[in-house]
């Protein structure tokens, strides 16, 4: 059995700034990858006042929304199925009146994530979107394919572990959404799921 086939739980690093940020928030919102295969997600605040915050895709569906307190969080389990795919905010708010004005603050968030685990052993020569859910830096070379076309992705496993153990998995076939109606977003979508297995020499 291939471990990486397992579900665990991966923090999710974030696109822009999650920590130290500043209230009340003035433009934009912490941003992560979600990946594909991906069945739950926690989002966790630590502020210095009260907050609540939104959180979801960028897509807009579903729109979820957090306890209240210096230390919210929130949670979502979809009821079929996995999360949506691409990227995920989340809008830290005060919670009001503000006779005053909302006073200054801070907040630092963070997401994670229940999903398959990543394979290390597998490769391939167009690299893997995926992985930018926990590492920003991932570069990747998705080919374009037309209507009536078809191309070839090499994928290289190399296997580890003792003579004639049996390992099995699934190879999963992605693309890369750009400029998603109606807010231009970008995004992933899974394409197929290929089961594999092999003997170790």
């Amino acid at each position: 059995m291939n471990p990486w086939d397992a579900s665990t739980t991966l923090a999710l690093a974030p696109f822009s700034q999650a920590s130290g940020l500043s209230l009340p928030l003035v433009v934009g919102s912490p941003q992560w990858f979600m990946p594909t295969e991906a069945s739950s997600v926690s989002v966790a605040a630590t502020a210095s006042l009260p907050i609540e915050f939104d959180y979801g895709p960028d897509t807009g569906d579903p729109d979820l929304v957090s306890n209240i307190g210096t230390s919210p969080s929130g949670s979502y389990t979809p009821p079929a199925g996995n999360l949506a795919g691409g990227f995920w905010f989340a809008t830290p708010s005060e919670i009001g009146p503000y006779p005053a004005g909302a006073p200054a603050g801070t907040v630092s968030m963070s997401m994670d994530v229940t999903a398959k685990a990543f394979d290390s052993q597998v490769t391939s020569d167009t690299g893997d979107l995926e992985l930018a859910a926990t590492n920003p830096a991932t570069t990747f070379s998705p080919i374009v394919i037309n209507p009536g076309q078809s191309a070839t992705v090499n994928v290289t496993i190399t296997p580890s572990g003792s003579s004639g153990s049996v390992v099995t998995g699934t190879l999963y076939v992605d693309d890369f959404l750009t400029n998603v109606p109606p807010y231009g977003q970008q995004g992933a979508n899974e394409l197929a799921a290929i089961p594999y297995a092999y003997t170790t020499g």
